[in-house]
C-alpha cells in the first residue's frame, strides 16, 4: 500500500506534517479510475492551510490527483480530500508517501 497524507493531521509548526496513515488502493485496470475519499481534520484553534504535491509523487506524477490539492481547514474543523487514480499504464505501487504540508495561517 501507499501512504496518502494524514486524515487526522494535529495543527504543528510550519513545514511540518503528521504520521502517515495507509490507503490500499488493491489493484486498479489500466484506465479504470478509481476514487478515494479522506478527511483531514484541524483540531486546533488556528486556521491552517495545507497542500499536497502537484504532481504527485512517484508513479502517481502522471495517473492521479488530490481535490483540493491546496486549501484552508478552519480550526476545529474538518476537509474532505478525494484522490482519483486513473493509470494509462501497468504500474506496481508498492508503498508511495505522499506528503501533506500543513501550516498555521497568521493574519495581519
Amino acid at each position: 500500500p501507499w501512504h496518502p497524507p494524514p486524515p487526522h493531521p494535529q495543527p504543528q509548526p510550519q513545514g511540518a506534517a503528521a504520521q502517515p496513515d495507509e490507503l490500499d488502493a488493491g489493484e486498479v485496470a489500466v484506465g479504470q479510475e478509481i476514487s478515494a475519499v479522506f478527511t483531514l481534520r484541524n483540531n486546533g484553534d488556528h486556521p491552517m492551510r495545507f497542500e499536497f504535491p502537484m504532481p504527485l509523487p512517484g508513479e502517481l506524477a502522471e495517473c492521479g490527483k488530490m481535490v483540493p490539492s491546496v486549501g484552508h481547514i478552519q480550526p476545529h474543523s474538518k476537509k474532505a480530500i478525494t484522490l482519483t487514480i486513473k493509470p494509462t499504464q501497468q504500474l506496481a505501487v508498492k508503498s508511495l508517501p505522499v506528503p501533506c504540508t500543513m501550516a498555521r495561517i497568521a493574519y495581519k
